[in-house]
C-alpha cells in the first residue's frame, strides 16, 4: 500500500504485540503518537511491568525522521517517564498535566493542551486556541476525557503533516463517536430514555477512564456487560472487575467469550469475575452469566428503565451488539417492551 503512488497519507496503528513479535513495519514516519500504557498483557513477550509496556510502545520512536515530532501523552506517568529518557525532542499532549506542560514549555517546544475548555497549541512562545473541546462530537460534550486526549493527539499529528488550522478544526468537528465513523468506540444511543454505550473497553485502565465519563452523564442506575480474554491471569481479571465496580453498577451481565478462551475452559473466566463481584458486595441476583455478548446485552436491555445507563463492553461480537442496539433504536421500543 505504501508503494502505491496514489497514497498521500497513511496512518498506521502499531500494537505492542505486533512490535514485539514482528518489529517495526517501517523505518521512517513524519510523526509518531503514543497515547497511553496500562497494566495489560503483562507476562507476555518479556513484558513484566507497565514501564516495560511503555518501552515496547516507544519502539515507534525509532521511525521518527529528523525534525518530525514524537508526540507523547504527558498525563500518563509511566509513558512520560520513559519518553523523557529517550534524549529526543518531544511534543506533549496534556489534559490533567496541562498546567505543568504550559509552565515548563520552552520557547522552541511544541505542545497541545486543554486549557479553559479549548484545545490549545503552544509553539514559538505563543498559544493558539483551535477548537472548544465540548464542540468536538467524539468527546460527548467534553465528558469523554479520553477522546479529548485523542483529539489533541490527532491535531498534533495533523499539524506535523502541515495541515492548516482550519482543516484540523473541520476534521475534529466532523468526526463523531458513531458506528459509522468509529464502530464500537464510545457509540452512545438513546433507547426509549435509556442511554446505551457500546465500547471496546476491556481492561482496568479503560474502565477507570469510562467511570469518569459515566459520572458526568449522571444516570439514575447503571448496568454493565463485562468479560475478559482467557490469556490474562486471575489477578488481572479481578482487577478489571474492581475497576468496573467504580461505575457503581446495580446490574452486571457477565459474558463468556468462547473465541478468546486462549487456553482456559468454558466457564472459568466468568467464574473468576462472579467471585470477585461477590467479594465486592454485588448481590447474587444482580449478576447473570451469558453465552455471548448479544445475550448479555439483551438481558441488560430487559432490565433497564428510563434514566438508566448501560455500558456494553464489546470485543468478540461488536457487529452483533451494534445490530441489536440499532434495531432497537430504529423501532418504537420502550423499556419493558419485548425486544424487536
Amino acid at each position: 500500500m505504501l508503494r502505491d503512488r496514489r497514497v498521500e497519507v497513511a496512518i498506521l496503528e502499531t500494537a505492542r504485540g505486533g512490535l514485539l513479535r514482528r518489529g517495526l513495519a517501517l523505518d521512517r514516519a513524519d510523526g509518531v503518537l503514543v497515547t497511553n500504557v496500562a497494566a495489560d498483557h503483562l507476562g507476555e513477550w518479556g513484558v513484566q511491568s507497565v514501564d516495560d509496556v511503555a518501552v515496547a510502545k516507544l519502539i515507534v520512536a525509532n521511525a521518527v525522521r529528523h525534525g518530525a515530532p514524537l508526540v507523547v501523552n504527558a498525563d500518563d506517568p509511566h509513558l512520560s517517564h520513559i519518553a523523557r529518557g529517550l534524549a529526543r525532542p518531544l511534543t506533549w499532549i496534556a489534559v490533567d498535566e496541562a498546567p505543568r506542560v504550559r509552565t515548563e514549555a520552552a520557547l522552541d517546544d511544541v505542545a497541545w493542551i486543554l486549557e479553559d475548555g479549548w484545545l490549545v497549541r503552544l509553539r514559538d512562545g505563543g498559544a493558539q486556541q483551535l477548537v472548544e473541546a465540548n464542540a468536538i462530537p467524539a468527546t460527548l460534550g467534553g465528558a469523554a476525557t479520553f477522546n479529548v486526549r485523542n483529539a489533541l493527539g490527532a491535531a498534533s499529528l495533523a499539524d506535523a503533516l502541515r495541515l492548516d488550522d482550519e482543516s484540523i478544526r473541520r476534521g475534529l468537528l466532523g468526526f463523531d463517536a458513531s458506528p459509522t465513523h468509529s464502530p464500537g468506540r464510545a457509540n452512545l444511543f438513546d433507547l426509549g430514555g435509556v442511554q446505551v454505550m457500546v465500547d471496546f473497553v476491556h481492561n482496568a485502565h479503560g474502565f477507570e477512564a469510562m467511570a469518569h465519563t459515566v459520572r458526568v452523564l449522571s444516570p439514575r442506575r447503571i448496568g454493565v456487560m463485562i468479560g475478559h480474554a482467557g490469556d490474562r491471569d486471575d489477578g488481572s481479571i479481578r482487577e478489571m472487575v474492581r475497576a468496573s465496580w467504580a461505575l457503581e453498577p446495580e446490574r452486571v451481565a457477565v459474558k463468556e467469550m468462547a473465541e478468546y478462551l486462549r487456553g482456559r475452559e468454558l466457564g472459568q473466566v466468568p467464574a473468576v469475575m462472579r467471585a470477585e463481584l461477590s467479594v465486592l458486595g454485588m448481590p447474587e441476583q444482580a449478576v447473570s452469566t451469558h453465552d455471548g455478548e448479544v445475550d448479555a446485552a439483551c438481558a441488560l436491555l430487559e432490565w433497564a428503565s428510563p434514566g438508566d445507563f448501560l455500558l456494553l463492553s464489546s470485543q468478540s461480537d461488536r457487529d452483533g451488539v451494534l445490530a441489536l442496539v440499532q434495531a432497537v433504536a430504529g423501532s418504537a421500543w420502550k423499556p419493558g417492551d419485548p425486544l424487536p
